[in-house]
Order: C-alpha cells, then structure tokens, then sequence
C-alpha cells in the first residue's frame, strides 16, 4: 500500500481548526513545502465559523505544509474523509500537484478552489503574502 500525500496551505496545516481531520487520517510526517503557479484568496467573512483560504492556479507560490499520510487507512479512504471537509466536488477539487520539499519535487494532492465566479461573489480577497494565516477578527 502506498502512502497518500496532500499539500495543505490553510485550516488543514497543524494547529488549526481542520487539523484533527488530518490527524484522523493518520499524519505520519509533516515537512515545510512550496507550491508553483497558484494564487492565494482568504475569505475572512464567510458562512462558516471561521475564515479560511483558497487556492486558485495563477502566478505566485504558496508556502504550505505535505502531509504524508500513514498507511492505517487505505490512501482513497483517508482521501475520501478529507474531501468530505474540504466539501471536494462542491467548493473544491482535489488535483495532483508537484511540490518542493527540501529542494526536490515531490507528487502530491492539492484542494484548489473551483469557482472564480463565486471567489469575486464571497468578496474573497487576494493575499500578498505566500502563507495563509488566520485571521482572529472578522469585518462587519
């Protein structure tokens, strides 16, 4: 059985509201690593309880986190729990990727966001920096 690997750039990353599902699939090893050709979106006013980002493909790096899953899940298995959080088919989809960990390049899964139409709608806001951090307050 092969270990499943997913790029996580927000609430998924350690210590943040989504990483007890991530501990729930098995986290074996977590290593710092660099995603090309995607553009980073926070939505601080959302429907949800707490803000998180979004990943769309476009011009910039993303600082993030691969999670290599353990083999106490089959990798679909575990997948299939995080594509349930990441609401995967509605709001996300879940593509291969490569990533830079420790200079090499690594395969991996990603969640982009899919849809740029409802980004402009959620008044989602382009990020300048390459690493999503959460924001405590919320804007009226």
């Amino acid at each position: 059985m092969s270990h499943a690997r997913v790029f996580v750039y927000g609430t998924l990353k350690r210590g943040l509201v989504n990483f007890p599902a991530m501990q729930g699939v098995g986290v074996e090893r977590i290593e710092k690593a660099v995603l090309r050709g995607v553009a980073l979106y926070n939505f601080p006013n959302s429907n949800r309880p707490y803000p998180y980002p979004a990943l769309m493909r476009g011009r910039g790096t993303v600082l993030g986190e691969l999670h290599t899953l353990s083999n106490h899940l089959e990798p679909l298995d575990a997948l299939c729990v995080l594509d349930h959080v990441e609401f995967e088919g509605y709001e996300y989809q879940r593509v291969p990727c490569w990533v830079i960990v420790r200079g090499s390049r690594v395969r991996a899964w990603v969640y982009l966001y899919k849809s740029p139409n409802k980004l402009h709608r959620q008044k989602a806001q382009r990020s300048s920096g390459v690493s999503w951090q959460p924001s405590s307050r919320r804007s009226p």
